[in-house]
């Protein structure tokens, strides 16, 4: 996976479409500047720009399709999430909150 070093692969402007991972479509997670958070293989029919692919785990918003490329016989589809970002400043991942058993 390119993105065991995010901020070189940041730096040159992304990761070439198969880079680090073998499929035919991959799922390119990123963040709202359209910086790659990571990927993953995208298993099913190619979906359209605008489509939902999920939930993020984190916040519970929508992982949305932001843009398709095609490189050779592969396909990315580029992924940001959609929705407005929580701005309470609570933390939203659950793995991170203390949890205190009596």
């Amino acid at each position: 996976q390119p993105t065991f070093d995010p901020q070189r692969v940041w730096r040159a402007g992304g990761a070439a479409v198969g880079a680090g991972i073998d499929g035919e479509t991959i799922a390119i997670h990123e963040d709202a500047e359209g910086r790659e958070v990571y990927r993953r293989v995208h298993e099913g029919e190619l979906p359209p720009v605008g489509s939902e692919l999920g939930r993020s785990r984190v916040d519970g918003r929508p992982w949305l399709v932001h843009a398709l490329e095609r490189d050779g016989g592969r396909v990315a589809l580029h992924l940001r999430k959609g929705g407005d970002r929580d701005r309470s400043g609570f933390v939203q991942h659950p793995l991170t909150v203390p949890h205190h058993v009596r």
